[in-house]
């Protein structure tokens, strides 16, 4: 019952409170299911005081409104001023509550850009004096929120002479946002929905017809209180606790005809034999003989009283009547798996030795081990920080980045996607395609953004031209356009003198060009921290990197005022010009070469070589600087298109490549046997189906691939041409001649079974490596390691070297045994 264990383990996660009485009386009490849908639909709106104003407010729940600072009585001239002072302060939002005496609780707080100041002292509202709390805030107790509020704020410091009486203030609150209904209070179905689909996931199987049809009956109870509208959270708890109780009854009741164990679920974990002799254990673990018959790994599953079940495979053994023991106990022969034979035992741990013994009759030959198992689970590739930067890369825009970082990066996020796939990368890989990817994120974001050509403008360096502003207040100034006008616009206009200089920034020049003209109570400009004094011929001059963005100002005005006003200036680009009595500007025609431009940027690599492709984008990117240069005249126009044009051709009509030095490529490949273009070999099964393949200078190709699990366990060996094949764990590494057609490569296999079995002799296998298929992946990826993922072969593939080894035991019965006494003399 797969599912029914399911179910069962839902149990632990619910609440207990009727569990004792289900296990004792074996069943569900009826009254607990009938109290659920006795309980009452009542919503839960929480303590809500009905207010005069009709808000609708919880008891000590705070709520932020937004505020409106106006000048109070006697203040009216200066209406255009005190909201932005006092909100640079204050802010725009204040905190109300309701207090116990029917009315509000309103609190100020220093939540304005200017934050905090000591000058700002007590504010006196409604005849009481409210001096600041110790975290800085003032509570003024209204009775409504609808009214505006009149106060008066105590100004101290160096300002205190300016206002001897304080500063007479005007709130209007902003109540759009305060709840008049009572809240809708929201319930959480998640876990009674899961408990219900969890309870319908068992299956009957042994249990009666009875204790089956309380449980569907419990299901039922469940799925009405899901789907009743007014059901509280306490109702949803407790029909989720009530289906667990019946799901659990439901486990514990009697099979009807025997009992039914859970299914176990199996683990897999490497696993380390040695040997021992007399008892003691070797002090190196045992050689290819205990492997070839266990390979590396077992299965284990934990058993409800603590205990665990070892599942040991064993392959290879057909025809030997191959036993196994634990403890020197019992003998079990097995239960055949196909070829294999599985032996499974009850340990009390998976974490300490655990004593097998096996043995095997060869003919008249009887031969047995003493071995000690160690099982570790499999340590898993952790690919948590590879995901992460994976999202974090592709999370970004490119914005003003340059293509040629954007491309890298892109490129980047494409290899770790591809890591993130392989299912065979080992963890170092993952860390280095992670390291990979984290340092071209780095690169982006600290790379420089792309220069705006300054030719957008139209502007050449020696020129003047003059362009139309505009201003914006900031700071305590911010919303004040009435005085920015008396204050700015009438003493310099609405519009500047501009000039482009070599570097690429740009001269602003601030001029007494409004109604009022020159005033010396103006004093300095400030820019960028800087004062900017005025010149001799009473003009400021501001450098600046960019017009697009607004240039952020103070203006000092002395006399009698003395006082800082702070704006924005921004730059109409539309209406740059050149200046009244500048010769005019000769026209340059670039159309041509932002064509070719264009049509370059659109070419792709394809199969041309890197020499042709680096060629084209070198001379790409001195066209573009050429188009980019407002200063450029028409012959280097013109010589820069020419250039490109021809760039372009020689690109065009260079040779592909189909292989080149420094790129790693991959081809599919496949194993037929030797001689044969159609039948499929043996081996196929035991290796990848793509190889990896680097062009070399010497003029061949550096291919490696790789072996599948089983095959590391099968093939002791591979040589071509006579020579070894180097081997790296499961790389396999080979070198042909260059070629770009499909090769075929015949390797010779030693094959490690048939070695133990007396049958020397290598097995040889054509594989053909598709080259006219080769994907290029680029450069950069001499790290990368061949994928041994296969997709499932035909052919005698099906059968393996398992097979071939059975086959030659049962029918070479006295070669095995042969091969068997040898064993045991290399005890």
């Amino acid at each position: 019952m797969t599912r029914s264990r399911q179910g069962f383990a839902f149990v632990k996660r619910g609440a207990a409170v009727m569990l004792a009485a289900t296990l004792t009386a074996g069943m569900v009490p009826g009254m607990a299911l009938a109290e659920i849908s006795k309980q009452g639909a009542d919503t839960v709106t929480g303590a809500l005081a009905n207010t005069g104003d009709g808000y609708a407010l919880e008891s000590g729940k705070t709520y932020p409104v937004g505020v409106a600072w106006g000048a109070g009585a006697g203040f009216e001239n200066f209406a255009g001023m005190i909201p932005g002072m006092v909100g640079g302060y204050f802010g725009n939002t204040v905190s109300v509550s309701l207090n116990g005496g029917g009315g509000y609780n309103v609190v100020i707080s220093f939540g304005g850009d200017k934050g905090y100041s000591e000058a700002i002292g007590d504010i006196v509202y409604n005849g009481q004096t409210i001096s600041q709390s110790a975290d800085k805030t003032y509570t003024l107790t209204v009775d409504s929120l609808d009214a505006v509020i009149n106060a008066n704020i105590v100004i101290g410091g160096g300002m205190a002479s300016m206002f001897p009486n304080g500063v007479g203030i005007t709130m209007a609150l902003d109540t759009s946002s305060l709840p008049t209904t009572p809240p809708v209070v929201t319930v959480d179905k998640a876990a009674l929905e899961a408990a219900i689909v969890d309870a319908k996931a068992v299956e009957q199987g042994k249990k009666s017809d009875d204790a089956w049809k309380t449980l569907q009956d419990a299901i039922a109870t469940a799925e009405g209180e899901l789907a009743r509208e007014g059901a509280t959270q306490d109702d949803l708890d407790a029909a989720v606790t009530a289906l667990n109780a019946a799901v659990g009854a439901f486990g514990n009741s009697e099979d009807v005809g025997g009992e039914t164990a859970p299914e176990l679920q199996y683990a897999t974990a490497n696993a380390t034999w040695y040997l021992l002799h007399d008892g003691v254990q070797d002090e190196d673990p045992a050689s290819d003989r205990v492997t070839n018959y266990f390979g590396k790994t077992v299965e284990y599953a934990k058993n409800a009283d603590g205990t665990y079940m070892l599942r040991v495979t064993a392959t290879g053994v057909g025809g030997l009547s191959f036993w196994m023991s634990l403890n020197n106990g019992e003998k079990s022969f097995g239960t055949a798996d196909g070829d294999s034979y599985v032996y499974t035992f009850s340990v009390a741990s998976v974490t300490e030795a655990i004593n097998l013994q096996f043995g095997y009759t060869a003919g008249s030959y009887n031969g047995s081990h003493d071995t000690n198992l160690y099982v570790e689970k499999a340590a898993a590739v952790d690919k948590s920080a590879l995901n992460a930067a994976i999202a974090d890369a592709k999370a970004l825009a490119q914005g003003g980045k340059t293509d040629e970082v954007w491309d890298e990066l892109q490129a980047a996020i494409a290899t770790a996607e591809k890591a993130a796939a392989n299912e065979n990368i080992p963890q170092q890989g993952v860390d280095g395609v992670t390291a990979q990817l984290n340092a071209a994120i780095e690169k982006f974001k600290n790379s420089p953004d792309k220069e705006t050509p300054s030719g957008d403008y139209d502007m050449v360096v020696g020129k003047t031209y003059t362009a139309s502003v505009s201003y914006a207040g900031t700071g305590s100034f911010a919303g004040m356009q009435d005085m920015l006008k008396q204050m700015v616009s009438k003493y310099f206009g609405n519009a500047v003198e501009l000039a482009l200089l070599e570097d690429g920034t740009y001269d602003v020049v601030v001029y007494f060009g409004g109604s009022t003209g020159y005033d010396d109570a103006i004093g300095d400009l400030v820019y960028n921290g800087q004062a900017v004094k005025q010149s001799a011929n009473k003009t400021y001059t501001v450098n600046v990197p960019s017009l697009e963005n607004a240039i952020d100002l103070a203006l000092h005005v002395g006399g009698s005022m003395n006082m800082d006003i702070t704006y924005a200036m921004a730059i109409d680009t539309s209406t740059i010009a050149l200046k009244e009595g500048e010769p005019p500007v000769a026209s340059i025609d670039k159309s041509a070469l932002r064509s070719l431009v264009d049509q370059a940027a659109a070419l792709t690599q394809g199969k041309k070589s890197d020499a042709a492709w680096e060629s084209l984008q070198t001379t790409l990117s001195a066209a573009r600087a050429v188009l980019n240069d407002a200063g450029a005249s028409q012959d280097a126009v013109n010589e820069a298109a020419t250039s490109l044009k021809e760039a372009i051709d020689r690109f065009n009509a260079s040779e592909n490549v189909a292989f080149q030095v420094g790129h790693t490529y991959e081809v599919p490949m496949a194993f037929f046997k030797h001689g044969s273009v159609t039948e499929k070999s043996m081996a196929a099964q035991y290796f990848g189906d793509t190889a990896l393949v680097r062009p070399q200078e010497n003029g061949t190709f550096a291919v490696s691939f790789a072996a599948t699990g089983q095959g590391l366990e099968y093939i002791k060996s591979l040589s071509y041409n006579g020579a070894k094949v180097s081997q790296n764990g499961s790389q396999f590494m080979l070198s042909i001649p260059a070629s770009e057609s499909d090769t075929v490569i015949p390797l010779d296999m030693s094959i490690t079974m048939m070695e133990q079995l007396g049958i020397g002799q290598s097995q040889v296998a054509d594989m053909r490596l598709y080259l006219s298929q080769a994907k290029d992946l680029g450069t950069g990826q001499s790290g990368m390691a061949a994928s041994s993922s296969n997709l499932a072969q035909t052919g005698d593939a099906a059968t393996g070297l398992v097979t071939l080894a059975g086959g030659a035991l049962v029918a070479g019965a006295a070669v095995a045994m042969t091969a068997r006494r040898r064993m045991a003399q290399r005890k």
